[in-house]
């Protein structure tokens, strides 16, 4: 697949990080995020993106409950994954 806009709700965490190394090179990634400045310590944290991975890659901040500037990045969207909700990271 390529030349898509794909958008990842909540996707700056271990499984985002795993969908942007697999569609980022090819596609435009919008990730939705609460958090810029935790999308940016995940992404020290796991650091196997590599600035090719990411050339694509728009970080934007939402809440998922009040609409703002992020709904404008919906439009013209190919594919909408949501990742949003309770991490995998748990017990």
């Amino acid at each position: 697949m390529n030349n898509k806009k794909i958008i990842i709700a909540g996707g700056s965490g271990f499984i985002g990080e795993e969908l942007i190394k697999y569609f980022g090179k090819q596609n435009q990634l919008i990730v939705l995020t609460r958090k810029l400045s935790n999308s940016a310590n995940n992404r020290k944290k796991y650091s196997r993106l590599t600035s090719e991975d990411l050339t694509q890659t728009k970080f934007i901040e939402w809440d998922g409950k009040t609409i703002g500037e992020w709904c404008n990045e919906l439009q013209n969207a190919d594919i909408l994954i949501n990742l949003a909700g309770k991490s995998v990271n748990c017990r």
